[in-house]
C-alpha cells in the first residue's frame, strides 16, 4: 500500500526538468507578447516571479513551490526577455495571499480551473485501471496522475491534499481487492494462512521466503511469485 509517509516524501517539483538544451529554453520559455503584455501589468518586483510562474504553470500544469523550482538557466533566459536581473526571483513570497491571487490569475488566463469530486472519480478510476496493477513507483503515479490533470486543464490541490488523496484512493482500492481475495479463501485455507502469520518472525518460516522482494512487475517475477505459493 501507497502510505502517506512515502507519499508525502515528493513534492511537485520531482518531475522539473534541470537541464535545457537552446532549443528547449526557446521554444517554451520564451514568452509571448500576450504573457509579457499580462506581466508588464504587475509591479517590478513582482514581474519575474509571475512570469516564471506562467511558463512554469504552462508547461507542467502546476504551480512551482518556490524558486528551488526554477533551474538558474531558466530563471536567467527569463530575466533576460524582461529586462531584469535574475536576484528579483529573490524578493518573491511565493505563498503570500498576493501569490495565490497572481496563481489565480494565470490559472484563468491558461483556461484552467480547481479540480472538484466529480473530476477525482475520474482520476480514481484511471489510478484502478491503468496505474494501480502496474505495481508503479510513487513518482510515476504523480506524473501520470499530474499529466492526466493537465490535459484536462485541471489546476492540482496543495501537496498535502494531493498527497493525501491518492493515498486515500489506492487504501480503497487496496482495500476491496483484498475484501475479494478473502471472500475466495475457504476456511482450512485461511487457518494455514494465520499459521503462517503467526510465524512471521520465524527467519525460516515459509512467509518469510514468500515475503521477499518480487521485483519489476513482468511475466518472469510473476510466474516466480506463483511458484512460491
Amino acid at each position: 500500500m501507497l502510505g502517506e509517509s512515502s507519499l508525502s516524501g515528493y513534492s511537485r517539483n520531482f518531475f522539473t526538468q534541470q537541464h535545457w538544451t537552446p532549443i528547449e529554453l526557446d521554444r517554451l520559455w520564451t514568452l509571448s507578447s500576450e504573457e509579457k503584455g499580462l506581466v508588464h501589468r504587475k509591479e517590478d518586483k513582482f514581474r519575474l516571479a509571475y512570469a516564471l510562474k506562467m511558463r512554469y504553470f504552462d508547461i507542467y500544469g502546476c504551480f512551482p513551490s518556490g524558486s528551488q523550482d526554477i533551474p538558474q538557466i531558466v530563471n536567467k533566459m527569463v530575466a533576460a526577455q524582461l529586462s531584469l536581473s535574475p536576484i528579483k526571483i529573490r524578493k518573491y513570497n511565493w505563498v503570500s495571499r498576493l501569490a495565490q491571487v497572481h496563481n489565480n490569475e494565470i490559472r484563468n488566463y491558461y483556461g484552467f480551473r480547481k479540480t472538484n469530486e466529480s473530476d477525482w472519480e475520474k482520476i480514481k478510476t484511471l489510478i484502478k485501471r491503468n496505474l494501480w496493477v502496474q505495481g508503479l513507483p510513487v513518482a510515476f503515479i504523480y506524473n501520470e496522475v499530474y499529466r492526466f490533470l493537465k490535459k484536462e486543464k485541471l489546476d492540482p490541490p496543495a501537496h498535502d491534499e494531493f498527497a493525501r488523496r491518492i493515498n486515500q484512493i489506492f487504501t480503497e482500492i487496496e482495500g476491496k481487492f483484498f475484501e475479494k481475495c478473502s471472500a475466495r479463501i475457504d476456511v482450512d485455507a485461511a487457518i494455514h494462512l494465520c499459521s503462517l502469520l503467526q510465524r512471521k518472525n520465524d527467519k525460516d518460516a515459509p512467509l518469510t521466503f514468500i515475503r521477499k522482494p518480487v521485483g519489476k512487475v513482468a511475466h518472469l517475477t510473476i510466474t516466480e511469485e506463483l511458484k512460491k505459493l
